[in-house]
Protein backbone atom coordinates (compact mmCIF):
# COMPACT_ATOMS: atom_id res chain seq x y z
CA UNK A 1 0.00 0.00 0.00
CA UNK A 2 2.97 2.42 0.84
CA UNK A 3 4.62 1.32 -2.08
CA UNK A 4 1.84 2.29 -4.46
CA UNK A 5 1.14 5.85 -2.89
CA UNK A 6 4.85 6.37 -2.89
CA UNK A 7 4.50 5.07 -6.78
CA UNK A 8 1.59 7.32 -7.74
CA UNK A 9 2.77 10.80 -6.00
CA UNK A 10 6.24 10.29 -7.72
CA UNK A 11 4.31 9.77 -11.04
CA UNK A 12 2.50 12.53 -10.92
CA UNK A 13 5.40 15.18 -9.92
CA UNK A 14 7.61 13.41 -12.89
CA UNK A 15 4.51 14.01 -15.12
CA UNK A 16 3.75 17.44 -14.06
CA UNK A 17 7.68 17.97 -14.69
CA UNK A 18 7.80 16.58 -18.09
CA UNK A 19 5.08 18.48 -18.63
CA UNK A 20 6.49 21.82 -17.94
CA UNK A 21 9.94 21.13 -19.50
CA UNK A 22 8.18 20.14 -22.73
CA UNK A 23 6.26 23.65 -22.54
CA UNK A 24 9.62 25.40 -22.36
CA UNK A 25 12.44 23.58 -23.90
CA UNK A 26 14.96 26.70 -23.80
CA UNK A 27 14.83 26.90 -20.15
CA UNK A 28 14.96 23.42 -19.03
CA UNK A 29 17.98 22.63 -21.70
CA UNK A 30 19.93 25.76 -20.00
CA UNK A 31 18.55 24.79 -15.91
CA UNK A 32 20.50 21.26 -17.28
CA UNK A 33 23.28 22.84 -18.65
CA UNK A 34 23.99 25.14 -15.49
CA UNK A 35 23.30 21.44 -13.61
CA UNK A 36 26.76 20.18 -15.08
CA UNK A 37 28.25 23.33 -15.78
CA UNK A 38 28.17 25.15 -12.64
CA UNK A 39 30.08 22.51 -10.36
CA UNK A 40 33.13 22.93 -12.46
CA UNK A 41 32.94 26.76 -12.33
CA UNK A 42 32.51 26.84 -8.61
CA UNK A 43 35.26 24.35 -8.13
CA UNK A 44 37.78 27.18 -9.39
CA UNK A 45 35.74 30.15 -7.30
CA UNK A 46 36.33 26.99 -4.09
CA UNK A 47 39.77 27.36 -5.04
CA UNK A 48 40.40 31.09 -5.18
CA UNK A 49 38.44 31.20 -1.69
CA UNK A 50 40.62 28.63 -0.26
CA UNK A 51 43.62 30.72 -1.55
CA UNK A 52 42.44 33.93 -0.24
CA UNK A 53 41.94 32.17 3.43
CA UNK A 54 44.82 29.77 4.03
CA UNK A 55 46.89 32.16 5.87
CA UNK A 56 44.20 33.30 7.82
CA UNK A 57 42.00 30.45 8.79
CA UNK A 58 43.86 29.92 11.80
CA UNK A 59 43.16 33.33 13.16
CA UNK A 60 39.99 33.72 15.95
CA UNK A 61 36.52 33.75 14.50
CA UNK A 62 37.62 32.83 10.90
CA UNK A 63 36.94 29.32 10.53
CA UNK A 64 33.21 29.78 12.53
CA UNK A 65 32.67 32.52 10.03
CA UNK A 66 33.21 30.26 7.08
CA UNK A 67 30.67 27.60 8.46
CA UNK A 68 28.19 30.05 9.93
CA UNK A 69 27.86 31.89 6.74
CA UNK A 70 26.30 29.02 4.79
CA UNK A 71 25.24 27.69 7.44
CA UNK A 72 22.82 30.92 8.15
CA UNK A 73 21.55 30.98 4.45
CA UNK A 74 21.04 26.98 5.09
CA UNK A 75 18.77 27.52 8.34
CA UNK A 76 17.12 30.38 6.81
CA UNK A 77 15.66 28.30 3.44
CA UNK A 78 14.87 25.49 5.63
CA UNK A 79 12.45 27.66 7.64
CA UNK A 80 11.10 29.20 4.69
CA UNK A 81 10.49 25.84 3.06
CA UNK A 82 8.47 24.81 6.94
CA UNK A 83 6.37 27.57 7.02
CA UNK A 84 4.98 27.04 3.11
CA UNK A 85 3.92 22.98 4.19
CA UNK A 86 0.92 22.15 4.04
CA UNK A 87 -1.01 18.99 5.10
CA UNK A 88 -2.01 15.69 3.09
CA UNK A 89 -4.04 17.88 1.21
CA UNK A 90 -0.96 18.83 -0.90
CA UNK A 91 -0.91 15.33 -2.33
CA UNK A 92 -4.51 15.93 -4.39
CA UNK A 93 -8.09 14.94 -3.50
CA UNK A 94 -7.60 11.57 -4.67
CA UNK A 95 -4.78 10.39 -2.48
CA UNK A 96 -5.81 12.91 0.52
CA UNK A 97 -8.17 9.88 1.94
CA UNK A 98 -5.94 7.40 1.39
CA UNK A 99 -5.28 5.03 4.71
CA UNK A 100 -2.02 6.23 5.53
CA UNK A 101 -0.46 8.68 8.73
CA UNK A 102 0.13 11.93 7.92
CA UNK A 103 3.82 11.50 8.40
CA UNK A 104 3.84 9.27 4.88
CA UNK A 105 1.27 11.91 3.44
CA UNK A 106 4.60 14.66 4.27
CA UNK A 107 7.47 12.39 3.00
CA UNK A 108 5.91 11.52 0.00
CA UNK A 109 5.14 14.90 -1.43
CA UNK A 110 9.03 15.45 -0.80
CA UNK A 111 10.26 12.54 -2.54
CA UNK A 112 10.59 13.78 -6.27
CA UNK A 113 10.94 17.37 -5.86
CA UNK A 114 13.44 16.92 -2.87
CA UNK A 115 15.39 14.82 -4.94
CA UNK A 116 15.83 17.23 -7.77
CA UNK A 117 16.52 19.83 -5.48
CA UNK A 118 19.37 17.57 -4.52
CA UNK A 119 20.64 16.93 -7.95
CA UNK A 120 20.96 20.86 -8.53
CA UNK A 121 22.17 22.30 -5.30
CA UNK A 122 24.21 19.13 -3.95
CA UNK A 123 26.87 19.08 -6.42
CA UNK A 124 27.49 22.48 -6.52
CA UNK A 125 27.71 22.44 -2.76
CA UNK A 126 30.39 19.48 -2.36
CA UNK A 127 32.72 21.25 -5.62
CA UNK A 128 32.49 24.62 -3.45
CA UNK A 129 33.35 23.25 -0.05
CA UNK A 130 35.87 20.55 -1.31
CA UNK A 131 38.11 22.47 -3.11
CA UNK A 132 38.04 25.90 -0.20
CA UNK A 133 38.74 22.63 2.27
CA UNK A 134 41.35 21.38 -0.27
CA UNK A 135 43.53 24.87 -0.23
CA UNK A 136 42.91 25.15 4.09
CA UNK A 137 44.89 22.19 6.54
CA UNK A 138 41.69 20.16 7.14
CA UNK A 139 41.93 19.20 3.52
CA UNK A 140 39.15 18.12 1.37
CA UNK A 141 37.50 15.61 4.19
CA UNK A 142 37.04 19.36 6.15
CA UNK A 143 35.48 20.40 2.71
CA UNK A 144 33.34 17.42 2.85
CA UNK A 145 32.37 18.25 6.38
CA UNK A 146 31.89 21.56 5.66
CA UNK A 147 29.09 20.95 3.36
CA UNK A 148 27.60 18.32 5.76
CA UNK A 149 27.42 21.13 8.14
CA UNK A 150 25.33 23.23 5.91
CA UNK A 151 22.74 20.70 5.01
CA UNK A 152 22.23 19.87 8.76
CA UNK A 153 21.42 23.74 9.38
CA UNK A 154 18.41 23.27 6.84
CA UNK A 155 16.38 21.24 9.07
CA UNK A 156 17.74 23.10 12.13
CA UNK A 157 16.03 26.33 10.35
CA UNK A 158 12.92 24.08 9.49
CA UNK A 159 12.67 23.02 13.26
CA UNK A 160 12.89 26.62 14.38
CA UNK A 161 10.05 27.84 12.35
CA UNK A 162 8.20 25.03 13.47
CA UNK A 163 8.16 25.72 16.90
CA UNK A 164 6.87 29.27 16.32
CA UNK A 165 4.07 27.92 14.07
CA UNK A 166 3.28 26.12 17.26
CA UNK A 167 3.90 29.17 19.40
CA UNK A 168 1.65 30.94 17.15
CA UNK A 169 -1.82 28.50 16.91
CA UNK A 170 -1.14 27.64 20.83
CA UNK A 171 0.10 24.00 20.41
CA UNK A 172 2.99 23.69 23.31
CA UNK A 173 4.13 20.19 21.98
CA UNK A 174 6.35 21.59 18.75
CA UNK A 175 7.24 25.00 21.85
CA UNK A 176 8.63 22.62 23.88
CA UNK A 177 10.29 19.81 21.56
CA UNK A 178 12.46 22.98 19.85
CA UNK A 179 13.12 24.69 23.55
CA UNK A 180 14.93 21.39 23.99
CA UNK A 181 16.80 21.20 20.78
CA UNK A 182 17.88 24.98 20.80
CA UNK A 183 18.52 24.36 24.35
CA UNK A 184 21.12 21.46 23.60
CA UNK A 185 22.26 22.90 20.55
CA UNK A 186 23.79 26.14 22.46
CA UNK A 187 25.30 23.76 25.32
CA UNK A 188 26.83 21.35 22.54
CA UNK A 189 28.28 25.00 21.34
CA UNK A 190 29.63 26.36 24.48
CA UNK A 191 31.32 23.19 25.40
CA UNK A 192 33.29 23.16 21.78
CA UNK A 193 34.11 26.83 21.52
CA UNK A 194 31.21 28.33 19.57
CA UNK A 195 27.76 28.58 20.81
CA UNK A 196 26.21 29.67 17.77
CA UNK A 197 27.35 26.74 15.54
CA UNK A 198 26.37 24.35 18.44
CA UNK A 199 27.55 20.74 17.98
CA UNK A 200 28.52 22.11 14.20
CA UNK A 201 31.55 23.80 15.88
CA UNK A 202 33.40 20.91 15.12
CA UNK A 203 34.03 21.65 11.69
CA UNK A 204 35.86 24.83 12.02
CA UNK A 205 38.25 22.81 14.10
CA UNK A 206 37.96 20.39 11.24
CA UNK A 207 38.95 23.22 8.42
CA UNK A 208 41.96 24.41 10.51
CA UNK A 209 43.68 20.77 10.87
CA UNK A 210 43.07 21.10 14.78
CA UNK A 211 40.19 18.15 14.79
CA UNK A 212 38.91 15.07 12.96
CA UNK A 213 37.54 15.89 9.80
CA UNK A 214 35.48 12.55 9.85
CA UNK A 215 34.47 13.10 13.20
CA UNK A 216 32.85 16.33 12.01
CA UNK A 217 31.16 14.46 9.29
CA UNK A 218 29.64 12.16 11.04
CA UNK A 219 28.29 14.56 13.70
CA UNK A 220 26.97 16.40 11.07
CA UNK A 221 24.92 13.52 9.39
CA UNK A 222 23.73 12.35 12.61
CA UNK A 223 22.38 15.76 13.21
CA UNK A 224 20.60 16.08 10.05
CA UNK A 225 19.21 12.78 10.18
CA UNK A 226 17.87 13.66 13.86
CA UNK A 227 16.68 17.05 12.92
CA UNK A 228 15.25 16.35 9.89
CA UNK A 229 13.43 13.36 11.48
CA UNK A 230 11.69 15.83 14.28
CA UNK A 231 11.12 18.10 11.69
CA UNK A 232 8.91 15.50 10.02
CA UNK A 233 7.27 14.33 12.71
CA UNK A 234 6.38 17.72 14.06
CA UNK A 235 5.07 19.04 10.64
CA UNK A 236 2.70 15.54 10.14
CA UNK A 237 1.22 16.67 13.56
CA UNK A 238 0.28 20.44 13.19
CA UNK A 239 -2.71 21.81 14.37
CA UNK A 240 -4.34 23.22 11.42
CA UNK A 241 -6.14 26.69 12.78
CA UNK A 242 -9.55 26.17 12.43
CA UNK A 243 -11.71 27.52 9.36
CA UNK A 244 -12.84 30.93 9.69
CA UNK A 245 -16.09 32.35 7.71
CA UNK A 246 -14.64 34.77 5.37
CA UNK A 247 -16.54 36.84 2.88
CA UNK A 248 -14.85 36.89 -0.77
CA UNK A 249 -15.08 39.69 -2.73
CA UNK A 250 -14.77 39.52 -6.79
CA UNK A 251 -13.65 42.85 -7.29
CA UNK A 252 -13.08 43.23 -11.06
CA UNK A 253 -10.42 45.85 -11.69
CA UNK A 254 -11.69 47.70 -14.87
CA UNK A 255 -10.56 50.80 -16.81
CA UNK A 256 -6.87 50.32 -16.35
CA UNK A 257 -6.44 52.26 -13.36
CA UNK A 258 -2.67 51.71 -12.43
CA UNK A 259 -3.47 52.28 -8.36
CA UNK A 260 -6.72 49.91 -8.47
CA UNK A 261 -4.34 46.99 -10.26
CA UNK A 262 -1.64 48.19 -7.85
CA UNK A 263 -3.51 47.72 -4.84
CA UNK A 264 -4.78 44.32 -5.79
CA UNK A 265 -1.35 42.86 -6.86
CA UNK A 266 -0.61 44.13 -3.10
CA UNK A 267 -3.49 42.52 -1.79
CA UNK A 268 -3.13 39.14 -3.87
CA UNK A 269 0.72 38.67 -2.96
CA UNK A 270 1.03 40.14 0.70
CA UNK A 271 -2.36 38.39 2.14
CA UNK A 272 -0.32 35.03 1.87
CA UNK A 273 1.02 33.70 5.12
CA UNK A 274 3.84 32.38 3.46
CA UNK A 275 5.14 35.45 2.38
CA UNK A 276 4.43 37.36 5.34
CA UNK A 277 6.19 34.49 7.31
CA UNK A 278 8.90 34.51 5.00
CA UNK A 279 9.48 38.28 4.96
CA UNK A 280 9.63 37.88 9.21
CA UNK A 281 12.35 35.03 9.20
CA UNK A 282 14.66 37.05 6.68
CA UNK A 283 14.23 39.85 9.53
CA UNK A 284 15.48 37.61 11.75
CA UNK A 285 18.08 35.75 10.40
CA UNK A 286 19.14 39.11 9.15
CA UNK A 287 19.22 40.29 12.63
CA UNK A 288 21.16 37.53 13.67
CA UNK A 289 23.98 37.81 11.17
CA UNK A 290 24.42 41.35 12.77
CA UNK A 291 24.98 40.05 15.78
CA UNK A 292 27.17 37.28 14.97
CA UNK A 293 29.79 39.28 12.86
CA UNK A 294 29.56 41.92 15.51
CA UNK A 295 30.11 39.19 18.25
CA UNK A 296 33.51 37.77 15.71
CA UNK A 297 34.86 41.92 15.52
CA UNK A 298 34.51 41.13 11.70
CA UNK A 299 35.76 44.13 9.99
CA UNK A 300 33.54 46.61 7.80
CA UNK A 301 32.34 46.07 5.63
CA UNK A 302 31.49 42.25 6.74
CA UNK A 303 28.52 42.55 8.78
CA UNK A 304 26.66 44.83 6.44
CA UNK A 305 27.61 41.78 3.43
CA UNK A 306 26.77 39.32 5.40
CA UNK A 307 23.30 40.36 7.29
CA UNK A 308 21.69 41.61 3.83
CA UNK A 309 22.48 38.96 1.49
CA UNK A 310 21.47 36.20 4.50
CA UNK A 311 17.88 38.96 4.96
CA UNK A 312 17.86 38.58 0.86
CA UNK A 313 17.38 34.40 1.12
CA UNK A 314 14.00 34.87 2.89
CA UNK A 315 12.81 37.88 1.48
CA UNK A 316 12.88 36.53 -2.35
CA UNK A 317 9.81 34.79 -1.64
CA UNK A 318 7.26 37.28 -2.14
CA UNK A 319 8.93 37.69 -6.17
CA UNK A 320 9.11 34.03 -6.34
CA UNK A 321 5.51 34.00 -5.77
CA UNK A 322 4.32 36.59 -7.99
CA UNK A 323 3.91 34.31 -11.20
CA UNK A 324 1.72 32.19 -9.71
CA UNK A 325 -0.49 34.27 -7.62
CA UNK A 326 -1.28 36.21 -10.82
CA UNK A 327 -2.07 33.12 -12.96
CA UNK A 328 -4.50 32.12 -9.76
CA UNK A 329 -6.27 35.36 -10.23
CA UNK A 330 -6.43 35.82 -13.70
CA UNK A 331 -10.01 36.02 -13.78
CA UNK A 332 -9.16 39.68 -12.16
CA UNK A 333 -7.36 40.72 -14.99
CA UNK A 334 -9.15 39.17 -17.64
CA UNK A 335 -12.24 40.42 -16.41
CA UNK A 336 -11.01 44.00 -16.56
CA UNK A 337 -9.66 43.88 -20.05
CA UNK A 338 -6.18 44.26 -18.72
CA UNK A 339 -3.04 44.11 -20.57
CA UNK A 340 -0.22 41.56 -19.82
CA UNK A 341 2.57 43.69 -19.74
CA UNK A 342 1.64 46.24 -17.53
CA UNK A 343 0.18 44.08 -15.07
CA UNK A 344 3.28 41.89 -14.83
CA UNK A 345 5.76 44.64 -14.44
CA UNK A 346 3.32 45.96 -11.87
CA UNK A 347 3.40 42.65 -10.25
CA UNK A 348 7.41 42.45 -10.90
CA UNK A 349 7.82 45.85 -8.97
CA UNK A 350 5.62 44.97 -5.88
CA UNK A 351 7.85 41.67 -5.64
CA UNK A 352 10.98 43.66 -6.19
CA UNK A 353 9.61 45.99 -2.99
CA UNK A 354 8.85 42.84 -1.24
CA UNK A 355 12.16 41.44 -1.19
CA UNK A 356 14.19 44.78 -0.52
CA UNK A 357 12.26 45.91 1.89
CA UNK A 358 13.50 43.17 4.91
CA UNK A 359 17.02 43.87 3.38
CA UNK A 360 17.05 47.45 3.57
CA UNK A 361 15.70 47.25 7.36
CA UNK A 362 18.87 44.91 8.31
CA UNK A 363 20.84 47.38 6.27
CA UNK A 364 19.99 49.88 7.48
CA UNK A 365 20.52 48.56 11.46
CA UNK A 366 24.28 46.90 10.18
CA UNK A 367 25.34 50.54 8.88
CA UNK A 368 24.29 52.30 12.39
CA UNK A 369 26.43 49.54 14.61
CA UNK A 370 29.40 48.78 11.78
CA UNK A 371 29.24 51.09 8.79
CA UNK A 372 29.65 50.34 5.19
CA UNK A 373 30.73 51.76 1.53
CA UNK A 374 29.11 53.12 -1.20
CA UNK A 375 30.40 49.98 -3.14
CA UNK A 376 29.22 47.35 -0.71
CA UNK A 377 25.66 49.11 -0.53
CA UNK A 378 25.55 49.31 -4.43
CA UNK A 379 26.70 45.96 -5.00
CA UNK A 380 24.00 44.76 -2.03
CA UNK A 381 21.01 46.63 -4.52
CA UNK A 382 22.66 44.91 -7.47
CA UNK A 383 21.88 41.35 -5.66
CA UNK A 384 18.57 42.60 -4.56
CA UNK A 385 17.78 43.41 -8.23
CA UNK A 386 19.22 39.77 -9.31
CA UNK A 387 17.87 37.92 -7.65
CA UNK A 388 14.49 39.59 -7.68
CA UNK A 389 14.78 38.66 -11.35
CA UNK A 390 16.12 35.21 -11.02
CA UNK A 391 13.00 34.72 -8.31
CA UNK A 392 10.13 36.21 -11.07
CA UNK A 393 11.83 33.74 -13.78
CA UNK A 394 11.66 30.63 -11.28
CA UNK A 395 8.60 31.43 -10.45
CA UNK A 396 7.19 31.95 -14.00
CA UNK A 397 9.03 28.52 -15.24
CA UNK A 398 7.29 26.32 -12.10
CA UNK A 399 4.52 28.83 -10.48
CA UNK A 400 4.37 28.62 -6.87
CA UNK A 401 1.50 26.54 -5.49
CA UNK A 402 -0.19 26.12 -2.10
CA UNK A 403 -1.01 22.87 -3.00
CA UNK A 404 1.91 21.23 -1.38
CA UNK A 405 5.89 21.19 -0.26
CA UNK A 406 6.55 19.22 -2.92
CA UNK A 407 5.50 21.67 -5.43
CA UNK A 408 7.09 24.38 -3.98
CA UNK A 409 10.42 22.51 -3.58
CA UNK A 410 10.47 22.37 -7.32
CA UNK A 411 10.01 26.01 -7.27
CA UNK A 412 12.96 26.30 -5.08
CA UNK A 413 15.33 23.99 -7.48
CA UNK A 414 14.47 26.02 -10.61
CA UNK A 415 15.20 29.16 -8.48
CA UNK A 416 18.48 27.19 -7.15
CA UNK A 417 19.62 26.55 -10.57
CA UNK A 418 18.91 30.12 -12.03
CA UNK A 419 20.94 31.67 -9.74
CA UNK A 420 23.87 29.57 -9.27
CA UNK A 421 23.55 30.39 -13.68
CA UNK A 422 23.52 34.19 -13.13
CA UNK A 423 26.23 33.32 -10.34
CA UNK A 424 28.61 31.42 -12.65
CA UNK A 425 28.42 33.66 -15.62
CA UNK A 426 29.00 37.00 -13.58
CA UNK A 427 31.92 35.76 -11.61
CA UNK A 428 33.13 35.03 -15.65
CA UNK A 429 32.04 37.94 -17.08
CA UNK A 430 32.09 40.20 -14.21
CA UNK A 431 35.71 41.06 -13.53
CA UNK A 432 36.68 41.60 -17.25
CA UNK A 433 33.26 44.43 -17.69
CA UNK A 434 34.75 45.43 -14.21
CA UNK A 435 37.61 47.06 -16.20
CA UNK A 436 35.43 49.11 -17.70
CA UNK A 437 32.89 50.32 -14.79
CA UNK A 438 32.44 49.81 -11.15
CA UNK A 439 30.90 46.66 -9.70
CA UNK A 440 27.96 48.02 -8.77
CA UNK A 441 27.26 49.93 -11.93
CA UNK A 442 27.65 46.38 -13.84
CA UNK A 443 25.38 44.75 -11.26
CA UNK A 444 23.30 47.10 -11.75
CA UNK A 445 23.30 46.90 -15.10
CA UNK A 446 23.15 43.32 -15.45
CA UNK A 447 20.13 42.96 -12.77
CA UNK A 448 18.08 45.72 -15.03
CA UNK A 449 17.97 43.15 -17.94
CA UNK A 450 17.36 40.28 -15.50
CA UNK A 451 14.68 42.79 -14.15
CA UNK A 452 13.13 43.16 -17.94
CA UNK A 453 13.99 39.05 -18.93
CA UNK A 454 11.51 38.53 -15.93
CA UNK A 455 8.85 40.75 -16.36
CA UNK A 456 8.33 38.98 -19.88
CA UNK A 457 8.25 35.70 -18.43
CA UNK A 458 5.82 36.71 -15.80
CA UNK A 459 3.62 38.66 -18.57
CA UNK A 460 3.67 35.46 -20.88
CA UNK A 461 2.64 33.17 -17.73
CA UNK A 462 -0.77 35.25 -17.44
CA UNK A 463 -2.11 34.63 -20.69
CA UNK A 464 -4.90 37.59 -21.07
CA UNK A 465 -5.97 37.98 -24.77
CA UNK A 466 -5.75 41.40 -26.14
CA UNK A 467 -8.48 44.06 -25.21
Amino acid sequence: MHFALCRAAARCQVRRGADLATAAPLPAIVLLGVAFVAPVMLARVGTRVGDALADAIGSAGIAPALVLSPALGAALLGAVVAVSTVGRSGLGTQLEAGPYSNCLALLVGLIVPAAAFVAVVMPCLLSMSVFVGRQLPGGAPGGLALAAATVASAPFGALLAEGCIGLARRDSRPVLVVAGVLVGWLLAGMALGAAALGPLASTGDALVGTGSPWRALGAALLLTVGLGSAWVLLASRRVEPAQRNVRTTRTIVRGGSLLAVLTSVVALIFRRHDVRVAAVASLCFGLAGVGVALAAAAPTPTPFLFATTTALLGSVLAPLVVAGVLAAGRWVWVGGQLRALPVATLAAVVGLVGAALPVAVVGALALLLSGSDLSAIGIICGYVGLGSAAALVAGALVPWSSDGVGEQMSTFAVLAGLAIGVSVVLGVVGPRLSAFAPAAVVLAIVGAMCLASAIVAVASRLEIPEP
